[in-house]
């Protein structure tokens, strides 16, 4: 798109020091070529799971997080380095269990080719298509790991338990852990299963984020939601999961 290229330049020379703009011009070609490189290999060449297959096994999910981001650098600022993070939670779930984890789509093209091979060595780690709905992964799971994702609030909404390891407001609920030591990630993972769910955790919490929340008219991606759909939706959840 020669347009969003000549506005690139221009930001680039106005702002040389912008966030988002901090590759040169000329390097573009390149940089974009090695990042669809990249993206090939992730597609095609690194072996996932099938959804299909997911019943056959017992796993928990781990959504990876985009980096640099909120949910890393601030929430998770004392686990950025997701490689080891996922290497100290292959040592720490229960044996014959799995980890499934999936790709951010806005990280697709943008990782060392490192990192996935890393995390590939693990005996009971595995990759699935990031095209896969979180909803058909979690609902399967024996329950989620995380940093600091949303996807914790699909996890609560589908009374599924939650492994917090970052600073996270959502940690507050009883139906999620908060490991401080990697013994504590061992008991807390092995012993996740037999933990009862709290459903009348789960509707204060929800009651919390619905009754706070505010409407911003112009700050909503309007390809994907609208005003009217995000009423919807919390009326959804306010009478099948606080009414109920």
């Amino acid at each position: 798109d020669i347009k969003k290229f000549l506005y690139y330049i221009f930001e680039y020379i106005y702002d040389p020091k912008g966030f988002h703009y901090k590759d040169n011009p000329i390097f573009l070609p390149i940089n974009r070529s090695i990042r669809i490189f990249k993206f090939i290999y992730y597609k095609f060449f690194l072996d996932k799971i099938k959804l299909s297959d997911l019943n056959k096994i017992k796993y928990f999910y781990f959504g990876l997080h985009v980096f640099p981001e909120a949910s890393t650098l601030i929430l998770g600022r004392h686990l950025p380095d997701q490689i080891n993070l996922i290497k100290l939670i292959s040592k720490a779930i229960p044996l014959n269990n799995y980890l499934i984890i999936k790709e951010h789509p806005h990280s697709l093209g943008k990782r060392d080719l490192f990192f996935y091979r890393e995390i590939d060595k693990l005996h009971n780690v595995k990759f699935i298509d990031e095209k896969v709905n979180n909803y058909e992964i979690l609902k399967g799971s024996l329950g989620l790991v995380t940093i600091s994702s949303s996807l914790t609030i699909e996890s609560i909404l589908l009374n599924k338990k939650t492994v917090i390891l970052g600073d996270y407001y959502l940690s507050i609920d009883k139906n999620t852990f908060t490991p401080k030591t990697f013994k504590d990630l061992v008991g807390i993972l092995k012993a996740i299963s037999s933990h009862k769910f709290d459903f009348i955790s789960r509707k204060s919490i929800l009651y919390a984020i619905i009754k706070n929340s505010i409407f911003l008219d112009g700050y909503i991606n309007s390809r994907i939601y609208t005003n009217k759909s995000i009423k919807q939706f919390c009326k959804y959840i306010e009478n099948y999961y606080l009414l109920k």
